[in-house]
């Protein structure tokens, strides 16, 4: 009975300490685990504000570089725009100048036909000068000659109206009157017309001679005068159509400066389109770095949550492993207890039979109380 007490003591330590070492690994083991799930999930927990983070950076910098994007568009459009108004100003400008050397031409000629419009009528005038002069002797006996020719019919005229006066007179009711006038008459009519006829007669030959010897002179003259009036107005007309033609070339002058004035205007406007798109290049360019840069913290923040996630699933996993073993400890523990009852059990059996050893078996009892007391006292341990 004694060496059956011994093995049941044995087996008491041996159970006692196999739930001692489990129940101390399962509660280290299980706030490992515990303590490992905390962290698990408090790296979670970052990992998901840092991937949140992240992505909120991504979709900024994708909205960035959508709006760097469209700024590039609008610059590309308006450095279009400002190349196809500087090409329409260059070619306007090289029209005004095509028109200004055109007009320059138009007034050179009309300023050459001036001059030889001039020079024509300078010739003009000095052929009529010396058609005139060369006229003028024959012109001026003529004249002479028209002169005396128009004093002697004055003298005629003037003899045949007395005629015809004394010849009223003649006729007049009154006989005194009558009789005086005839006398006057008759003495009128007794003077000699012969002088006066003849000398009208020699006047108007005279005068006939004098024409005839003009007429190539007159004629001469004439058209001398008639070429001077058409040089004199081809002359002026010449000047009409060279000031005309001066306007034109000032109108031309002043469109060409205008037209370089607008070119240099779209260059100046195409340069500043050309630096506008090269910033918006630029500025494109750096949103797309920063949307690269946010694409790979964000793939970076979703690796490490996801790292995460499994590291808590690990955690909770080894938690659950932990807990498992407490449970399997806590059943050894009772498995310990349930041996220490059998054996304090056994022990009284034997302290009530009178052969038992006492000293052996107060030894054993001994033993039981020692470890009875490292046994939860909700277990059926006791306190020291």
């Amino acid at each position: 009975k004694i060496a059956e007490a011994q093995d049941k003591l044995q087996a008491v330590q041996d159970a006692f300490d196999a739930s001692t070492a489990a129940d101390k690994e399962a509660a280290r083991s299980l706030a490992e685990a515990k303590a490992r799930e905390a962290d698990a999930k408090a790296s979670e927990e970052a990992a998901l504000q840092r991937e949140a983070a992240a992505k909120k950076a991504e979709q900024e910098a994708l909205d960035r570089e959508a709006d760097a994007k469209a700024r590039e568009q609008e610059a590309l459009d308006r450095e279009a725009d400002a190349k196809a108004r500087e090409a329409d100003a260059v070619s306007r400008e090289n029209d005004a100048k095509a028109a200004e050397a055109d007009a320059v031409d138009r007034e050179n000629k009309a300023k050459a036909a001036e001059a030889d419009a001039i020079a024509e009528e300078d010739k003009a005038k000095a052929a009529e000068a010396e058609a005139k002069e060369a006229e003028a002797p024959f012109k001026a006996a003529q004249e002479e000659v028209e002169k005396a020719l128009a004093a002697v019919k004055a003298e005629e005229d003037a003899y045949n109206a007395k005629t015809e006066e004394l010849k009223a007179q003649a006729a007049s009711d009154s006989v005194v009157k009558a009789n005086r006038a005839k006398v006057s008459l008759d003495a009128h009519l007794a003077e000699d017309p012969l002088p006066l006829r003849k000398a009208k007669i020699t006047l108007e030959a005279a005068n006939k001679r004098a024409d005839k010897a003009r007429a190539p002179f007159q004629a001469a003259s004439e058209k001398a005068e008639a070429a001077r009036k058409v040089a004199q107005a081809a002359r002026e007309e010449a000047e009409a159509k060279a000031r005309e033609a001066e306007s034109a070339r000032q109108a031309a002058s002043a469109a060409r400066e205008q037209a370089e004035q607008a070119r240099a205007a779209a260059v100046a406007a195409r340069e500043q389109a050309e630096q506008a798109r090269a910033a918006a290049v630029a500025a494109r360019e750096e949103a797309v770095r920063v949307r690269e840069a946010a694409e790979a913290a964000r793939a970076e923040a979703v690796a490490a949550r996801e790292q995460a996630v499994e590291d808590r699933k690990q955690a909770e996993a080894a938690r659950g492993a932990a807990e498992e073993a407490k449970a399997r400890a806590e059943e050894a523990v009772a498995a310990a207890q349930a041996a220490v009852a059998e054996a304090e059990a056994f022990l009284e059996e034997l302290k009530a039979n009178p052969g038992s050893g006492h000293g052996a078996l107060w030894w054993i009892d001994r033993e039981l109380t020692e470890k009875k007391k490292y046994m939860p006292v909700s277990k059926g341990g006791i306190r020291n």
